[in-house]
């Protein structure tokens, strides 16, 4: 009775309390609440996004060990996985950008380490703004840039960043979570939207940890919202906790829209990582192709990560009902 009593209350537009939050979270798999959560997450979510699929393509585009000590990242330095240094050349980059484009890709994604240039970054933004319809948006997952770097990308033609405060930030990452939070608002401050998904979801974090987060994103009004789970990558230091369920993960994905849409009308999508059908159908509208320099995986990947490319994800997002 109480989760209908909560599910209810979203529908009214009345935003959940944290603790309502993790009620949702306690759901199990194969209840009728369970059925009921992810009826409620896609309605409300049909509502925002209006049944429209999105593809987000990233390009990794650095290789290289990392000095940022962050325990699920296979990049680390820490780690010793990364054997030599490989970086995607501007030409590469771009003819990457736009296969991305013909092929459908709503999001143009540059992702680099910590220590990438922001001026190689924005030079690369310039170049693949001048080839980009105005509807393929740019968006920069880059390191701690300061805001004269943030006003440059807006004027290379960087739509927003995705940043966000991990789960354990300060303890499983070598980042303090005040650092991201300055970033975040030297971000807003410039006029770049704001990309950030509740992650990296382990079976060690609680549902109280998960709550908390979608609290934090929601608060923080991101224009696209949505969960990742970690990817356990061998011989990281959080490997033997493994991988939560896709049920898990599209649970979250669903609290996070029920929690956030009534709060922020100004989401335009809603993504999930790794992909998931069950996501997809519980609201989920936004899937990840990866390519290059991926943190969940050890290696450069030339091609499409775990080979999930464009057409996966349009055929994957059409059976979850939605447009391309």
């Amino acid at each position: 009775m109480r989760i209908s009593r909560i599910l209810r209350k979203a529908e009214k537009g009345d935003v959940l309390s944290v603790d309502e939050i993790k009620s949702l979270l306690n759901i199990k798999e194969g209840s009728e609440e369970a059925y009921e959560l992810f009826e409620v997450s896609r309605f409300l979510a049909n509502e925002s996004i209006h049944q429209r699929g999105r593809i987000w393509c990233a390009i990794g585009l650095d290789y290289r060990p990392c000095e940022v000590k962050c325990n699920f990242c296979s990049l680390s330095k820490w780690w010793d996985l990364v054997k030599g240094v490989y970086e995607i050349s501007k030409s590469d980059a771009l003819k990457l950008a736009k296969s991305f484009i013909e092929r459908g890709a709503h999001y143009i994604v540059l992702r680099t380490t910590e220590f990438y240039s922001p001026a190689k970054l924005v030079e690369l933004g310039l170049d693949i703004s001048s080839i980009k319809p105005r509807d393929v948006k740019l968006v920069a997952n880059t390191g701690e840039v300061d805001i004269s770097w943030l006003r440059r990308m807006k004027e290379a033609g960087f739509e927003g960043l995705y940043h966000t405060v991990r789960l354990r930030e300060g303890v499983d990452t070598g980042i303090k979570p005040e650092v991201r939070l300055k970033t975040i608002k030297a971000i807003r401050e410039v006029g770049l939207k704001l990309y950030y998904l509740v992650e990296p979801i382990g079976p060690e974090h609680t549902h109280l940890e998960i709550a908390q987060a979608i609290d934090l994103m929601r608060r923080l009004r991101p224009s696209i919202i949505g969960a990742m789970a970690r990817i356990p990558v061998p011989n990281t230091p959080l490997a033997h906790y493994g991988q939560i369920s896709e049920f898990d993960l599209a649970k979250v994905v669903a609290a996070t829209i029920i929690a956030t849409l009534p709060m922020h009308e100004e989401v335009e999508a809603i993504c999930v990582h790794p992909p998931s059908q069950l996501a997809c159908r519980a609201g989920a509208n936004t899937l990840v192709v990866d390519y290059g320099a991926i943190p969940r995986d050890k290696g450069f990947i030339h091609g499409a990560w775990r080979g999930f490319d464009v057409e996966n994800a349009k055929e994957m997002l059409r059976r979850a009902g939605y447009e391309i």
